[in-house]
């Protein structure tokens, strides 16, 4: 099994949202790790908009909105971490 894991932390290392991704597919030509962490990231922007927002608020927020306020948070202190997961053979 492989997979990746996405642990977003405040400046004072809060863990504020995390994400996970095992789907075992590419897409547009990026490799499976990249194409994971794209997926994780994408939960990722939801899940902080969601954390520091009401839910009527979060629920109105288009995708586009919620990428730009985490980038926004990363520029100011904010880390984003990936996590990639490999299955020894004796595991799988």
């Amino acid at each position: 099994m492989e997979g990746t894991i996405a642990i977003f932390v405040n400046p004072r290392g809060d863990v504020i949202a995390t994400a996970c991704d095992f789907e075992k597919s590419g897409f547009g030509g990026f490799t499976l790790e990249r194409a994971q962490e794209i997926r994780c990231k994408n939960q990722i922007n939801r899940e902080v908009v969601a954390a520091y927002s009401s839910p009527d608020l979060a629920d109105n927020i288009d995708s586009y909105t919620c990428e730009r306020i985490v980038e926004d948070l990363l520029r100011k202190g904010f880390k984003l971490q990936y996590k990639h997961i490999k299955a020894t053979p004796d595991e799988q």
